[in-house]
């Protein structure tokens, strides 16, 4: 097994080298840098379309997606929606024709 040595800071600042395998230190550095993408994410005001469909960094990662320029369109809500599409006044109004507001 891959060791890595890390320096650990004792009360009496001595430093103490301490084996922690290498996978350890590599799980444990992903599991803080996906919690930190996590407050970031919910913190930020933008993505709020995208923030639908992956509440949850943690989950989006374990979810394999096939991207597509459609999925890309939707998910980032610049797809050629009614309300895209009326909010640069290429149409009247966002209304479906069935009577729904998108």
């Amino acid at each position: 097994m891959l060791y890595n040595y890390i320096n650990v800071q004792c009360k009496k600042q001595n430093k103490i080298k301490v084996k922690v395998p290498r996978q350890t230190i590599i799980t444990e550095g992903k599991e803080k840098e996906i919690t930190k993408w996590q407050e970031q994410w919910t913190s930020s005001t933008k993505g709020a379309v995208s923030k639908l469909f992956f509440p949850y960094t943690k989950e989006r990662m374990k979810t394999t997606i096939l991207i597509s320029a459609e999925f890309t369109a939707m998910v980032t809500g610049h797809g050629l929606s009614r309300s895209y599409l009326h909010r640069f006044k290429i149409i009247p109004n966002s209304t479906c024709p069935c009577g729904l507001k998108e």
